[in-house]
């Protein structure tokens, strides 16, 4: 503080520049607490709406691996891929491939939709459903989350806004 009492020049550019960047990271992380929880209802959504397909897979049949690869991503990650060959209970034979573990010839259980046996998967309805439920858990964990960080920042502002109101900046 200068003579008076008053706040030398360099302390009020000090001010208000710590208070635009307490603005611009507040604006920062209301962005990033969107952008989370739109990622986190999309989440949830998606957990809901395997966890509805899970519950569809009601039929099954034996089927045959027919095929047995291995895909490479850009990154160089390996994902093993099968194709199974099985017959639905109306005679009609089907064809599908999806991640897995099996050698070509294994015998091997496919789940599939009544009336939709298109829709099929040799993994069992309740690891579908357990890895649904997992999904649709951490989408709203991940949003509670959100919610309370934005909670807490809004109160952290009202409380530094309040302060501010009561105690202005200096004026020359």
């Amino acid at each position: 503080m200068g003579a008076g009492g008053r706040a030398m020049p360099w302390q009020r550019i000090g001010a208000r520049a710590l208070l635009a960047v307490q603005v611009l990271f507040g604006i920062a992380l209301a962005a990033f607490c969107v952008l989370l929880l739109g990622l986190g209802v999309g989440l949830i959504t998606a957990g809901v709406d395997h966890l509805t397909n899970a519950s569809s897979l009601r039929s099954s049949a034996d089927g045959t691996v027919v095929a047995h690869w291995q895909e490479h991503d850009s990154r160089d990650a390996r994902t093993e891929r099968i194709q199974v060959r099985f017959t639905s209970a109306d005679g009609s034979p089907h064809v599908f491939s999806e991640v897995g573990r099996a050698k070509t010839g294994d015998r091997i259980r496919v789940h599939y939709k009544d009336g939709d046996p298109a829709n099929a998967s040799v993994h069992s309805a309740t690891s579908n459903r357990f890895v649904a439920a997992l999904g649709a858990f951490v989408g709203l964990a991940m949003v509670v989350a959100v919610l309370g960080l934005l909670a807490r920042g809004g109160w952290e502002l009202t409380r530094v806004l309040r302060r501010r109101v009561r105690r202005p900046l200096p004026v020359d």
